[in-house]
């Protein structure tokens, strides 16, 4: 942190504008902020906020932690603010976020865009390897309980595999390093690719309480029945 001011106080190259990425990362979002300010350049900042945890955003004890008054003078800060979904575009707009200054480009993947298409994970021959994508890395919300999920499913007789999409985080590694051998060898890290309003229940995909690594193995297993 303390590099990155003194980085930003003594750099001389050009910008256009300054974007800050992660809410919940609010020190590194500040010193970007003020770069910007000192330059005259627009601060754009893409919050990623979580909000599918609760029934009401900003209310659970998850989104709690990305939504402190600081994070949301920040995300107030933007020039514009880029949401991923309509409930955090929303969201944001009721914390004081104009709403001309705010957009939705959406969480950035589009799957008939994707290069190398989807034949070496989906195509013939068929495998039975439910997949998690993710952004960039695989994430510690949602996606250790995927492998406990998964788990469930192995001790009661699933033959699948589990493929996870994302590279996986130290927390991540440290929690397969804990699986036995012969479940380890059942996740196959695919690598990076692309909740709530990024997917439709029961069209393109499978929404579960967050944390309900049951509901999730039940999702699981009424995914792979119908492979």
């Amino acid at each position: 942190m303390l590099d990155l001011r003194r980085w930003l106080q003594s750099a001389v190259e050009p910008f256009d504008l300054v974007a800050g990425m992660t809410i919940c990362l609010e020190p590194l979002l500040e010193a970007g902020l003020r770069f910007a300010r000192r330059r005259g350049i627009p601060f754009v900042v893409y919050p990623l906020t979580h909000l599918g945890a609760g029934p009401r955003p900003g209310a659970d004890a998850l989104s709690r932690f990305y939504t402190m008054r600081p994070q949301v003078a920040l995300v107030q800060a933007g020039d514009p603010l880029m949401a991923q979904t309509p409930t955090e575009r929303a969201f944001d707009e009721c914390q004081g976020c104009r709403g001309g200054r705010s957009t939705r480009p959406g969480p950035g993947w589009t799957r008939s865009r994707c290069s190398g298409g989807y034949e070496p994970i989906l195509g013939p021959p068929r495998l039975p390897v439910p997949s998690s994508p993710s952004w960039g890395p695989y994430p510690i919300i949602g996606g250790i309980p995927l492998i406990e999920a998964m788990r469930v499913l192995w001790r009661e007789g699933c033959a699948a595999a589990l493929a996870p999409a994302g590279a996986p985080t130290r927390v991540v590694e440290a929690h397969l390093a804990r699986l036995p051998e012969a479940e380890r060898r059942r996740v196959c890290m695919l690598g990076p690719v692309a909740g709530m309003d990024v997917i439709d229940h029961g069209r393109d995909g499978l929404l579960v309480p967050f944390g309900d690594v049951r509901a999730l193995a039940e999702a699981l297993q009424d995914l792979l029945g119908h492979l």
